[in-house]
């Protein structure tokens, strides 16, 4: 019995249609990382002329969505990033090229700063036990 070749590749099409719908299963990974709905944010402020009057190193701290930096001296402060400089990706914090996660050592130039730069962006879940805005 010959098979005609429309016949093999309208048998082929129902397979790959087939399988392609309903007929497999597919499991979803489980992480611990934020959803979409619970994207870890940071403030920041337009690119500006500044500059930096001092160091800051520290640890990154990720608390309640929020990012922050852990100086030596134990202090907790709400670092500003320069808005182009900065960005979330997965479970870090993308500063100038180079990825931090929660806990990581950072140094940050910059200065303390009682006021908000202009035009600065500060979530709104984010406590702000003190500022240190990144030049």
């Amino acid at each position: 019995m010959k098979i005609q070749p429309a016949t093999l590749y309208g048998a082929l099409a129902l397979f790959v249609l087939g399988s392609a719908t309903g007929c497999s299963a597919s499991v979803e990974a489980q992480t611990d990382e934020p959803t979409a709905s619970a994207q870890v944010e940071f403030a920041t402020h337009p690119p500006q002329i500044a500059r930096p009057d001092m160091a800051n190193n520290g640890t990154l701290l990720v608390e309640d969505l929020c990012v922050y930096l852990k100086d030596e001296s134990g202090k907790k402060v709400l670092p500003i990033f320069e808005v182009d400089a900065v960005r979330w990706s997965g479970d870090s914090l993308v500063y100038e090229g180079v990825s931090y996660r929660d806990g990581d050592k950072i140094r940050l130039t910059g200065s303390y700063s009682e006021k908000l730069p202009r035009d600065a962006t500060v979530p709104p879940q984010c406590e702000q036990p003190g500022r240190f805005v990144i030049a």
